[in-house]
């Protein structure tokens, strides 16, 4: 069942081309591996989807048998792992927790404790975030993106700062979250974390969609991994 479908999507900035007429159906209880090498336009995408930048095109997401296009909702729909930016470093982690649940609308009580324990950060909600290490901050923008309890869930360059026991916990957290028609867009360029966890492959290139695939495809293709797949796709040798 669809959750999100982008169609026509572009972005230019001064004459360049960021986002060229993409078009994407993401699937529920499916998580997809938006892949390519850097500027290809991955990060862009992300910040469309949830209104960062302006864009042409058209976003929706579905909620059952009602659609929805217009940002405010898209926006409660949607959890975003993205780094903080420098001026959240003076910020304790309640302010952060508090400005973003504020800006999603919700009202009810959310135990952020509970949060950072299912993300297995231990640290005090008065803990100042110039005091964390990227792994913690990481750790910290997971719980973040799931505290308004979105249906899409996009995650960029997660695995980034994370040991090995902390890549394994993401991983049962983002299995966990696609079940009950949820949906999971990662972006990375440690595509050996991807092969294990994704359904679905979308190769970028500067700005443009080059393939998509399914990974229970790959070994009737004779197709090892992402790594091969990306590198077919770069060739030429595959457009989905």
């Amino acid at each position: 069942m669809e959750k999100l479908v982008v169609n026509n999507l572009s972005k230019f900035i001064q004459g360049k081309i960021i986002l060229q007429d993409i078009d994407l159906c993401f699937e529920s209880n499916k998580i997809y591996g938006l892949i390519g090498n850097n500027g290809a336009g991955k990060t862009t995408f992300f910040r469309t989807i949830t209104g960062l930048t302006s864009y042409s095109g058209v976003i929706t997401v579905y909620d059952g048998q009602e659609h929805f296009s217009k940002l405010n909702y898209i926006l409660k729909h949607v959890g975003i792992v993205i780094p903080f930016p420098e001026e959240y470093d003076s910020f304790s982690v309640n302010e952060v927790f508090e400005e973003h649940l504020f800006y999603m609308g919700v009202n009810e009580n959310v135990d952020l404790i509970e949060l950072l324990n299912y993300v297995d950060l231990n640290i005090s909600l008065k803990t100042k975030i110039s005091k964390l290490s990227l792994g913690m901050k990481q750790k910290l923008n997971i719980a973040i993106a799931l505290s308004h309890r979105p249906d899409i869930l996009l995650l960029d360059e997660p695995f980034n700062g994370l040991d090995r026991t902390g890549i394994s916990k993401l991983k049962s957290i983002i299995k966990e979250f696609r079940k009950s028609n949820k949906v999971v867009i990662i972006s990375s360029h440690s595509f050996r974390e991807l092969d294990d966890i994704i359904d679905s492959v979308v190769v970028l290139d500067n700005g443009k969609v080059m393939s998509t695939d399914d990974i229970s495809s790959f070994p009737s293709k004779n197709i090892g991994n992402i790594e091969e797949y990306f590198e077919i796709v770069k060739m030429g040798g595959h457009n989905g």
